[in-house]
């Protein structure tokens, strides 16, 4: 687990990252707290570079790796699910799966 602090203009960001030890499986926390007596509107933005192939293989082509990522809105989950389509029948389709839930207290 790795926890990162910050404060500025009376708003507070604790950002906690765990990496699952059983699983390809990484979670990231932020809680935002405002400090302040008054009101805020706040943006918090989330991004990620979907490679979900091989590091040698993205480097040398990555334009071509990203020619085989699909992408679909699963509104179940209010989610986005990612997956790399295989290019042979010998290669496994894998998945990236990314959700955004918020708790407004």
């Amino acid at each position: 687990k790795a926890e990162f602090l910050r404060r500025d203009h009376e708003i507070g960001v604790h950002t906690e990252v765990v990496v699952s030890p059983e699983d390809n499986l990484e979670i990231r926390k932020i809680t935002v707290t405002n400090f302040s007596g008054k009101s805020r509107k706040l943006e918090l933005t989330s991004y990620g570079e979907v490679v979900l192939g091989s590091a040698r293989g993205e480097s040398a082509h990555p334009a071509f790796s990203n020619m085989f990522i699909e992408s679909e809105y699963i509104s179940d989950f209010d989610s986005i699910l990612f997956s790399r389509r295989p290019r042979s029948d010998k290669e496994q389709r894998t998945y990236l799966f990314h959700t955004l839930s918020m708790n407004v207290v």
